[in-house]
């Protein structure tokens, strides 16, 4: 027996195929809304992940920055009869080739403690841009500070890092309240001005001002020489207040290194490795706040190791003047 319908069989097939292949092709909005909303929440999900894996790769460069200038910096003191680097301003700046180097003030640049260790991190004794590329933080780049422009050519340099290089003692420094800042003995780095350079100096000032000798420093292995530079000051109790930071000197309503003529901060004023959280710029907070318990800053020692601290660790030198 001939059949003659697979036409129509065929044909059925055909209609059938048609007729789910129209119905699936492209999605409710139902499902597009379903699969909007799991991508936002993965990336919910990821993004603090990612940016604290970026923030932690930035912390280790600096940490490494650190390291390498702690490591020059004892290179240094073997070569040069136990005398540590300077005299320097304790800042250590990181735009010194724009505004030293290329501006005509190029012996101003002699004084940034860096420069006195370029040869020990592979830079020409003028090599500017090596010297500011080894003093840059790559997460305090990132953060939003006052601008310089229209201040003094000498403070339009700017710093991420900064020496511990410091005479006398803070009025409130007392073997109770730390961090303690001036040091015994005083100026481990000597001392100028950013206006100054040592052969503007008196015989009895460079007495002072001069370098000292790795030899008298005590507790090198836990005392620091060089950090990530903030500054802060922190309420306590009955209306009175104490430097946290790493900077050394309260404001006291003048243009410094720190601040311009504006009351404006050049440096970050919190610590600010590990964390995905920033604060608007504030000379003065509270204890216990946010700003300073939930990130990190980076050290460097005098025996040439790095680390990271936390803000409840750093209780400033080892080596208190408080006399």
């Amino acid at each position: 027996m001939m059949i003659r319908s697979t036409g129509q069989v065929g044909g059925w097939g055909a209609r059938r195929a048609g007729r789910c292949g129209a119905r699936r092709a492209g999605f409710t909005l139902i499902e597009v809304l379903v699969v909007v909303a799991i991508i936002a929440l993965l990336l919910a999900i990821l993004m603090p992940s990612l940016s604290a894996a970026r923030e932690s790769a930035r912390a280790s460069q600096c940490l490494s920055n650190l390291k390498q200038l702690g490591s020059a910096m004892m290179m240094y003191t073997v070569d040069q009869k136990s005398y540590l680097p300077g005299a320097a301003h304790l800042l250590l700046y990181h735009n010194s080739y724009e505004v030293f180097a290329q501006s005509g003030h190029e012996r101003w640049f002699k004084q940034n403690l860096p420069y006195f260790l370029s040869r020990y991190i592979g830079g020409k004794s003028r090599d500017a841009k090596l010297v500011d590329q080894v003093a840059t933080c790559p997460t305090a780049s990132g953060i939003s500070v006052a601008s310089t422009e229209g201040e003094a050519w000498y403070y339009q340099a700017k710093a991420h890092y900064v020496a511990n290089s410091i005479i006398g003692s803070e009025p409130e420094q007392t073997p109770q309240i730390t961090p303690y800042y001036g040091t015994d003995p005083p100026l481990y780095f000597g001392h100028l001005n950013v206006d100054q350079t040592w052969e503007d100096l008196l015989p009895w000032q460079k007495n002072i001002y001069a370098p000292k000798k790795i030899g008298r420093i005590k507790h090198t292995s836990r005392e620091w020489a060089l950090a990530d530079l903030w500054y802060c000051m922190e309420s306590r109790g009955r209306g009175g207040t104490r430097l946290v930071g790493t900077w050394p000197n309260a404001y006291g309503g003048i243009a410094t290194s720190v601040f311009t003529t504006n009351g404006e901060m050049k440096c970050p004023s919190y610590p600010y490795h590990n964390t995905t959280r920033s604060f608007a710029e504030a000379k003065q907070d509270r204890a216990g706040s946010l700003r300073f318990e939930s990130g990190k800053f980076n050290l460097a020692f005098m025996d040439g190791h790095a680390e990271a601290y936390r803000r409840a660790q750093w209780k400033g030198t080892v080596n208190p003047d408080l006399e």
